[in-house]
């Protein structure tokens, strides 16, 4: 879906207001990088919700209460924080049968090994876009 059609749950007026400067730590390399984190507030109610990369293009948030009230968005998909986390879980039980350390998921992402269910947890990490923006 296009950014232009939801808004930002950003801050407009002042979007680095309340910002946080962050190590964040590359578990497959040992790396750390330093980024900028955004406060992010849910787009109905104002609401505050955590801290996004600033690196991050778009993001659109809606507290559990609001989406609870409102309902979902026509053509979107959601998931609670919460309940993406309770899946990953399951996912690393069924793969392993327990949950994986950070260091044994940074061990198989080295190696190439992670689990398709769990590419995700790569390819969406924060970090990620933070370290390829200093690499410019």
């Amino acid at each position: 879906m296009s950014d232009s059609i939801l808004p930002s749950s950003r801050l407009q007026s002042n979007p680095t207001f309340d910002s946080r400067m962050v190590d964040w730590e590359d578990l497959a390399t040992g790396r750390v990088v330093r980024i900028e984190m955004l406060k992010v507030y849910c787009a109905n109610c104002g609401k505050p919700w955590a801290y996004v990369p600033s690196t991050q293009v778009f993001e659109f948030y809606l507290c559990r209460g609001c989406f609870e009230k409102y309902g979902g968005i026509v053509g979107t998909y959601a998931m609670p924080d919460d309940d993406f986390a309770r899946k990953v879980a399951a996912e690393m039980d069924a793969a392993f049968g327990r949950q994986l350390t950070a260091q044994e998921l940074a061990h198989l992402m080295e190696r190439g090994e992670l689990p398709k269910a769990l590419g995700i947890l790569d390819r969406e990490s924060p970090y990620r876009a933070a370290a390829r923006s200093e690499d410019l």
